[in-house]
């Protein structure tokens, strides 16, 4: 009976360690099948890639970074970037524009630059005459269309991971580095990742890398859009946040 009880102990312990391991190795022993991603970008010029050359673009770009995980099979992407468009105008589109709206409801990832046109609109307006308080009246506006543009996007699904990209500094190439400057455009930025927080959406921000480089990153045929090592710095900045949820 001792050493019918003795293997009947042994056999359970073998069992548990065998059940055990094969719950710590379900990954490995049996693996999820490659899935497929459905990215929807929203946005301007940026989002366009007016300055790259063809499929260069940070939309581009990421999907043919996330197709070289072993994880993920197919990324479609659908691009409604409008070059010149304003936050306003993004979140009139969203809000107007069935095919944008049936986009959204499908998508894993939602990509988003805004920002650019809001800033260059006062720009022109004040004929480069620019000051800190130029842009209070504008950056209400902005931080009311960002809001509504996160909301928006989160009642046609609340699934979506969503991520927006910061502003990087147009005026370096048209009005040179100058505090004020920065200074407008840390403020922008910093309300802008304080919406996206509180809207449950990922900031990425770009402005620190654009500086730094200058006009290595921006397209010499306007002075102003992103160049391809600049839509490669984007690409590379959002696929991080990706991998780090």
């Amino acid at each position: 009976m001792n050493k019918i009880f003795k293997w009947l102990s042994i056999f359970i312990i073998v069992l548990a360690l065998a059940g055990g391991a094969t719950y710590l190795f379900k990954d490995r022993l049996f693996p999820e099948p490659p899935k497929d991603i459905n990215i929807v970008a929203l946005g301007d010029s940026l989002t366009y890639g007016v300055g790259s050359s063809e499929a260069n673009d940070y939309v581009t770009r990421l999907k043919t970074r996330l197709e070289r995980l072993e994880t993920i099979d197919e990324v479609t992407t659908s691009n409604f970037g409008v070059t010149g468009n304003t936050s306003t105008q993004i979140h009139r589109r969203l809000v107007e524009q069935k095919d944008i709206q049936q986009a959204v409801k499908k998508a894993d990832i939602v990509t988003i630059t805004a920002g650019g046109n809001d800033l260059m609109a006062v720009v022109r307006l004040t004929m480069l005459r620019t000051n800190a308080s130029s842009f209070e009246a504008a950056l209400t506006t902005y931080k009311k269309e960002m809001k509504a543009i996160l909301d928006t996007i989160h009642k046609e699904n609340n699934k979506a991971k969503v991520y927006v990209f910061g502003i990087y500094n147009p005026f370096t190439q048209i009005l040179g580095d100058n505090e004020e400057a920065d200074e407008i455009l840390t403020t922008w930025n910093n309300a802008l990742a304080s919406i996206t927080k509180k809207e449950h959406a990922e900031f990425v921000p770009i402005a620190s890398e654009f500086h730094k480089a200058g006009a290595t990153f921006i397209s010499p045929k306007d002075q102003f859009h992103p160049n391809d090592e600049g839509y490669a710095l984007m690409a590379k900045k959002l696929y991080d946040k990706i991998e780090d949820k």
